[in-house]
């Protein structure tokens, strides 16, 4: 029964939910931020009354410096695919930020991890794996779980590139977090991979109005 019950929460929060964003988008479009922030507190005042979950998970270092080499690595590497797909895509959005709007540029680079990164790794790495960890009998399947609940709600932004690119990326911050158990090293990454796709020019996908 209980899994029946937590099955049917999962599928409401992380399914119906955005679905119905998806559709509401179009007068939801200034309220991304506030939607984002009061899911992180309901999340926050569950993990943190959660017996089960070790205090330390938010600063933890553990392995810091050869994760950090692995993340660098998978940013040059990915970073370049994408630099040369906005270059084809579309060259004039390329670095069209710190180009023309540097002030706003630099606004996204200091705010987006407060206010946007280190919410969403509460809610899809860490709620998930810790409401919902009866499912998760292998780590695989909370790394692919992680990354599709991540890419769905992406859909909100009313394109394709933003999903799948969220469900990538869900796939990578799901493994750092596996592999540390530290919610500020998997924000560190995703940080890092937002802050670039918004100076190369692919921001735009992630852009609500």
């Amino acid at each position: 029964m209980k899994k029946i019950v937590l099955l049917l929460e999962f599928s409401l929060i992380f399914i119906v939910l955005p679905l119905a964003l998806y559709l509401l988008r179009q007068n939801l479009t200034h309220l991304v931020i506030p939607l984002l922030l009061a899911g992180f507190i309901g999340c926050m005042v569950y993990l943190v009354r959660n017996k089960y979950m070790s205090r330390d998970i938010f600063f933890r270092l553990k392995k810091f410096i050869p994760v950090l080499k692995i993340i660098i690595i998978r940013l040059l590497a990915g970073g370049t695919l994408l630099l040369l797909w906005q270059y084809f895509a579309g060259k004039d959005f390329l670095f069209y930020l710190p180009r023309h709007k540097p002030r706003l540029w630099l606004l996204i680079m200091f705010f987006y991890p407060l206010f946007s990164v280190i919410p969403q790794e509460v809610i899809y790495r860490v709620f998930i794996r810790q409401r919902y960890r009866i499912f998760f009998s292998h780590p695989a399947v909370y790394v692919l779980v992680s990354g599709a609940a991540f890419g769905l709600v992406h859909i909100f932004f009313g394109n394709l590139t933003a999903p799948l690119l969220s469900f990538a990326g869900g796939i990578i911050f799901a493994m750092t977090y596996l592999k540390t158990g530290s919610v500020l090293q998997s924000s560190l990454e995703h940080a890092l991979w937002g802050d670039l796709i918004f100076t190369i020019g692919l921001g735009h996908y992630f852009y609500s109005g």
